[in-house]
């Protein structure tokens, strides 16, 4: 076998190596249902206590938790990520002490023309 490369294909080695090395892929945003699971996905695992979990550290939890739980926390993090960057204006979902979920209000347009208000009526008089 013969690994001898000539100088042109030394070259055009090295030109796609510069030209792919330092390229990030840009990553395409996801469809709204697809973020929607997503999130909703990240909730439950977040409900469950995962997130409670890392805050413990990765010593503490190769040494403590159970692989399915393992797994749970490397769930929680690539849904976190995905939603981060690939999802289109994501929205805080915020779970309070109590258990409760808020979820905030949509954002309102402040173009949009104002609702028109219904005539008001005289009361009905002589009944």
């Amino acid at each position: 076998m013969h690994l001898a490369l000539s100088s042109r294909g030394l070259a055009l080695l090295a030109c796609g190596l510069i030209l792919t090395s330092g390229t990030p892929a840009p990553a395409a945003q996801l469809d709204e249902e697809t973020c929607a699971m997503h999130r909703n996905e990240r909730l439950h695992l977040e409900l469950d206590g995962v997130r409670d979990s890392m805050a413990n550290g990765p010593e503490w939890a190769a040494a403590n938790l159970p692989p399915t739980r393992l797994n749970d926390v490397k769930r929680l993090i690539e849904l976190d990520e995905l939603v981060m960057f690939r999802c289109p204006d994501a929205e805080s979902v915020v779970a309070t002490v109590d258990g409760s979920v808020v979820i905030p209000l949509p954002k309102r347009n402040p173009n949009a023309t104002p609702a028109v208000q219904p005539p008001q009526r005289s009361p009905v008089r002589g009944r």
